[in-house]
């Protein structure tokens, strides 16, 4: 008797074409940077890094780091982008990925919270955020749609309101991205974490985060990338400075095939 699985609705109906043999090909691919003077695996790299730049409207390709997922690129934003005391600004219907990191960062760091509400059809009230900015806000976190609601977000409007505000941006893209056009460098943000297996069509457990060139977060995990291995310091080069460890290359090569795929 065949299964049908229509659990779908937090994920993608079924891998970009490609998907799969790319991440075989990963599984196989010899170590970039590490002692193996191979040039074809960083090549790779530095090509899904340009294919993601594109399709996001992001120039600064090296600050396109490879996560674990959307969940881990926000929690990097954010532990590692908002400084104590900030005042932050989010909304109700975000995913716990912005909602737990963002309480936690307030409890340890003194930081402030505001949760504004949306209206009756799940959006986001953009005058109540107008107010919100007025008093003074350091960030807003927000998700470019709402998993809970299945609305699409206002988040042009919040972005530029945000930035004529001189208020830092990190958005959610999880929901969207892959979706409808997103671009990142006209909306001027400052983080963007977008995973991997749902509007872009590739594997679990692989992610991207896009860091503004005025951002210098710090790293959440130290250890290895392969470079300067004898200081103790974590590097400063991007993007291994915030890249620690193995390299997933399964995952990576999996989304950039997805990637390819949707470009």
């Amino acid at each position: 008797m065949d299964t049908l699985n229509w659990n779908r609705a937090a994920t993608c109906a079924h891998p970009a074409p490609g998907v799969e043999a790319a991440m075989i090909q990963g599984l196989h691919a010899p170590d970039s940077g590490r002692g193996s003077n191979n040039e074809s695996t960083g090549e790779r790299l530095h090509s899904i890094r340009q294919c993601a730049g594109r399709l996001f409207g992001f120039a600064a390709t090296e600050r396109i780091i490879f996560t674990s997922g959307a969940t881990y690129g926000l929690n990097l934003a954010i532990h590692g982008g908002i400084l104590s005391g900030s005042r932050v600004l989010t909304t109700t219907y975000e995913h716990n990925a912005v909602l737990r990191p963002v309480v936690r960062r307030a409890e340890d760091h003194d930081c402030s919270i505001e949760i504004l509400p949306f209206d009756d059809f799940g959006v986001l009230d953009l005058e109540i955020l107008a107010a919100e900015l007025k008093k003074g806000a350091d960030w807003l976190v927000m998700g470019v749609a709402s998993n809970l609601m299945g609305t699409i977000q206002p988040f042009q409007e919040a972005c530029a309101m945000a930035k004529a505000a001189g208020t830092r941006v990190i958005l959610d893209l999880a929901q969207g991205g892959g979706y409808f056009p997103i671009d990142l460098d006209a909306l001027g943000v400052s983080y963007a974490s977008i995973a991997g297996h749902k509007g872009l069509h590739g594997p679990r457990g692989i992610g991207l985060l896009f860091v503004a060139r005025d951002c210098e977060p710090t790293a959440l995990v130290q250890g290895g990338t392969g470079l300067d291995g004898l200081n103790l310091g974590m590097c400063t080069e991007w993007p291994q400075r915030l890249e620690v460890g193995t390299p997933n290359y399964p995952g990576i090569f999996g989304l950039g095939a997805a990637l390819e795929h949707l470009e």
